[in-house]
């Protein structure tokens, strides 16, 4: 298995944390789409939706595949917050 640094991860009640403006611009960014079960492998734990990684340097994020997932809005919802601690947004912000 490859081993990669956990950066930052969601909890699944995180739909009242408002992403700070100047972290939902643009970027362009490696995605993972994935099981529910590796991103809990991968993320550390069965209530993390998903997660930024990082490995030699490199970030990526792990989200749930949207081809097997009912609520796109959510699907929306975790990749915005996940982009926007690969722009710069504090893992450390309001849980």
């Amino acid at each position: 298995m490859i081993a990669l640094l956990l950066a930052a991860s969601v909890a699944i009640n995180t739909s009242h944390i408002k992403i700070p403006e100047r972290y939902r611009g643009d970027a362009v960014v490696m995605t993972w789409y994935t099981t529910p079960e590796t991103i809990a492998k991968v993320c550390g734990g069965n209530a993390v939706r998903a997660c930024l990684i990082e490995r030699d340097g490199m970030k990526m994020m792990l989200v749930r595949n949207p081809c097997y997932r009912a609520d796109i809005e959510q699907q929306a919802e975790d990749e915005c917050h996940e982009k926007g601690h690969f722009l710069g947004w504090s893992k450390e912000h309001e849980k």
